[in-house]
């Protein structure tokens, strides 16, 4: 029976003499949000009396320390992460009305050179018209002064059919203009020289 009564007083003393539990560790603090928020509390409201507690409470600051900057980390990540997103879309934009700058370019110069050909087609044109009327005009005048000085070296006013064919043919024009003018003068010359022996040896004949 005594021995019954002593069991409690040995049970407070085993307690007594037994080693407290170690404080709390910073990892297990940085995974435990909940008790690292009470520890915090308890640190800050009553303090640290015992050396446990002044561990436990260091171990929290340390945990408090060490998460501040891990979401330090992940907070730089993050703006750096929409940093290069804005720079992309920048340059992505900066491309964009580049190229449509030079689209509105190449459209201004392609009509500037539209108006530009067109006024250079007219121009030619009409001096190709102008050309071919002068050179039409200069190759008739050019056969009438050759049937007149013919018919002068003659001595006859008559031109004969063929002279008036090859006349019709020079006024007539044609895109070879000057060529043709040419083999007109050719052909009048050979006929000049045919028709002069011709019309020498007539008095002739008409005087025996």
């Amino acid at each position: 029976m005594k021995s019954l009564r002593l069991l409690p007083v040995f049970l407070f003393l085993y307690a007594c003499g037994a080693e407290p539990p170690p404080p709390r560790s910073v990892d297990e603090f940085k995974s435990d949000r909940v008790i690292l928020d009470a520890t915090l509390a308890r640190c800050i409201g009553k303090g640290s009396e015992t050396d446990f507690e002044k561990r436990e409470c260091n171990n929290a600051n340390k945990a408090v320390e060490m998460l501040w900057r891990q979401r330090e980390r992940e907070l730089k990540a993050e703006r750096e992460k929409q940093f290069d997103a804005k720079r992309e879309a920048l340059r992505l934009r900066q491309e964009r009305e580049e190229a449509l700058r030079r689209a509105d370019e190449a459209e201004q110069r392609a009509r500037a050179l539209d108006v530009y050909g067109g006024q250079v087609f007219a121009e030619t044109a009409e001096g190709i018209d102008s050309n071919l009327s002068g050179g039409a005009a200069m190759g008739q005048d050019a056969a009438s002064a050759e049937l007149e000085w013919t018919d002068s070296a003659a001595g006859s006013a008559d031109v004969t059919p063929q002279e008036n064919a090859i006349e019709d043919q020079a006024s007539a024009g044609s895109p070879d203009l000057e060529e043709r003018i040419r083999r007109l003068e050719e052909e009048l010359r050979k006929r000049r020289l045919e028709n002069v022996p011709q019309q020498q040896e007539s008095p002739e004949d008409s005087g025996s």
